[in-house]
């Protein structure tokens, strides 16, 4: 397919990812600014789309990607957003980007924040993972992926229909059960240890060995808690990782505050 040289008032300047859809990277023409450009034809992705840029319009948050408008091209829909100088976390990840503890403390902070006003909003995100999350070149983190979040008043069951990535699934929300804000807390607990440990809390032969211990066995036991003494870091993973949601961190704020025992620890010890 030829890249259009221009859609309604946006220049069109390159193609950065096609899956489902299209991402083009473009310029506003009258602000001048640059947009991550999204464009699907399929009715049920479009349905998702305005769902997303929906929820992003009642988020403010400086580390939540910013929605600008949604438009229709050649009987497609597409919606503009914040042009983010920066790559996806599990890039960051996969390559072994040299980052310090503190470091990663300090991005998983930052997600923390920004899903907690995502919670207080009264929605679900349903996919948090490395690869919703963009680390910009500043340091800065970017929540992004909400084309699956919703009310947390509709994050009801869907039998037989899996929501989600399964490495960072809760077992509620791989039972198909109702979730609420724990589910995203597990996914977040996931997140910090595959940010910290470099793979999954959870990994089996296939995605049915990987279900099974998600649902019946604890998480591995984190290999930087261990080599660097910190008792404290894998009781987080723990936490946050518990099976019955009632276990978990019952809010990100609750979380964030032993990872902030924990960075105040690191400090003082530096």
């Amino acid at each position: 397919m030829e890249m259009p040289s221009r859609i309604g008032k946006y220049e069109i300047l390159d193609v950065i990812g096609i899956n489902l859809g299209i991402v083009y990277k473009a310029r506003d023409t009258v602000t001048g600014h640059l947009v991550a450009l999204k464009v699907f034809g399929n009715a049920d992705l479009t349905e998702n789309l305005l769902r997303e840029v929906h929820i992003l319009g009642m988020l403010r948050h400086p580390n939540i990607v910013v929605a600008y408008e949604a438009g229709e091209f050649n009987r497609s829909t597409y919606i503009t957003m914040e042009w983010l100088d920066g790559e996806p976390l599990d890039s960051t990840i996969r390559l072994g980007t040299p980052l310090t503890l503190l470091q990663k403390i300090d991005i998983i902070l930052q997600v923390s924040g920004a899903l907690q006003c995502v919670h207080d909003t009264g929605i679900v995100h349903r996919d948090l993972k490395p690869h919703n999350i963009v680390l910009l070149r500043d340091g800065r983190v970017k929540l992004v992926g909400f084309h699956l979040a919703c009310l947390a008043s509709q994050a009801i069951a869907e039998p037989g229909k899996l929501v989600g990535t399964l490495a960072f699934m809760s077992p509620e929300a791989l039972l198909g059960q109702p979730i609420d804000r724990r589910a995203d807390i597990f996914s977040l607990g996931a997140t910090f240890y595959e940010l910290v440990d470099g793979n999954w809390p959870f990994e089996g032969a296939g995605l049915q060995d990987m279900a099974t211990k998600i649902l019946h066995e604890p998480p591995r036991r984190s290999k930087q808690a261990y080599e660097l003494r910190l008792p404290e870091l894998q009781a987080i993973f723990d936490k946050a990782l518990a099976k019955q949601k009632d276990l978990r961190y019952q809010s990100c704020t609750e979380f964030s505050e032993d990872v902030v025992r924990l960075r105040r620890r690191l400090e003082r010890e530096a």
